[in-house]
């Protein structure tokens, strides 16, 4: 399947959304016609968002993309899985993405904003702003895998590089404006071998990192460029 790029002009701004509304809990990964509980952690890299913190979530975008994807166990039961997901494939990339999983029962105001017709339904946010058409309907993990790893790539074409911090904001945070993410280590022999001029050695060392990981986009692109070198 084919994904919209990324686009930032003529996006919704959701910055003054206000946050008054108090959610209640309910447990995460429990049967499923529970919805995952509100406001807190459910990985490194998601959240579940209510209005108190969706401020703070946007302000997360302006370094990293923040995928939200919206659900309701009592409309569509399947939806509160396929959030899980998506949880599970964007924990797969180490802060290359934040979720943010929103009740729509719960928090209708943010799904007024938003304009979401159904459930589910995944935005992909950046700077605040949708950057991308809703992606709507249940994908099971293998199309999100694609669709995530062809997000990945689009990042790295851009050169969008932030990466948010894991376990902050009861889930995860992008590191401040300006700072520069720092190399992961992972990549370090492969980049060591294009500062050296030993092409062959980094395409080596890309191989091996798309080997363990065939969803890591970086190391794609990476090889992709050492290839062309």
């Amino acid at each position: 399947m084919t994904q919209q790029p990324f686009s930032r002009p003529g996006a919704v701004d959701l910055s003054g959304l206000a946050s008054t509304t108090p959610a209640q809990d309910a447990p995460f990964g429990g049967p499923a016609d529970a919805a995952p509980a509100q406001g807190r952690s459910a990985g490194s890299y998601t959240v579940e968002v209510d209005e108190q913190i969706f401020q703070s979530v946007l302000e997360a975008s302006m370094t990293a993309p923040v995928v939200l994807v919206f659900y309701s166990a009592s409309r569509a039961p399947e939806s509160v899985t396929y959030a899980r997901d998506v949880s599970t494939v964007v924990e797969e990339y180490d802060g290359r993405f934040l979720v943010g999983l929103v009740d729509i029962d719960k928090n209708p105001q943010i799904a007024q904003a938003l304009q979401v017709p159904q459930v589910p339904l995944l935005y992909i946010l950046l700077d605040g702003r949708p950057v991308t058409q809703p992606i709507p309907g249940a994908l099971n993990l293998e199309e999100l895998r694609t669709v995530f790893q062809q997000l990945g790539q689009q990042l790295t074409t851009q050169g969008i590089g932030g990466r948010h911090k894991p376990n902050a904001l009861g889930g995860a945070v992008a590191s401040e404006d300006g700072d520069e993410p720092a190399m992961d280590p992972r990549y370090a022999p492969a980049q060591d071998a294009l500062e050296r001029g030993d092409i062959d050695a980094a395409v080596a060392e890309y191989e091996k990192l798309i080997a363990s990981n065939p969803a890591d986009s970086e190391a794609a692109a990476g090889l992709a460029m050492a290839k062309v070198l």
